[in-house]
């Protein structure tokens, strides 16, 4: 393989640093259209921002709990860690 210098990289280098603006059309925009799949990606992180399902008074009653540190006191770990292996 035979390299010939930099020139090409350099001339790579030195073209134009900004995109040239797209032409503009003499139709009016009323607004934005999305895709069916950027629909469907806002739906799923809309259905991801709720929480369907979670007992959030639990979920402050558990942080409070390993806040103050009472949660490990009432916890057997033992039994959890066993309870996990036992699903693998």
């Amino acid at each position: 393989m035979k390299i010939d210098g930099l020139a090409h990289v350099l001339r790579l280098q030195s073209g134009p640093t900004r995109a040239q603006p797209a032409a503009r059309s003499s139709a009016p925009t009323g607004g934005v259209k999305l895709s069916g799949t950027a629909s469907w990606i806002q739906e799923m992180q809309a259905q991801a921002d709720e929480p369907a399902g979670v007992r959030m008074d639990l979920v402050n009653e558990m942080k409070a709990a390993i806040a103050d540190g009472s949660l490990e006191s009432s916890v057997d770990m033992d039994k959890v860690l066993d309870g996990l292996l036992a699903e693998l």
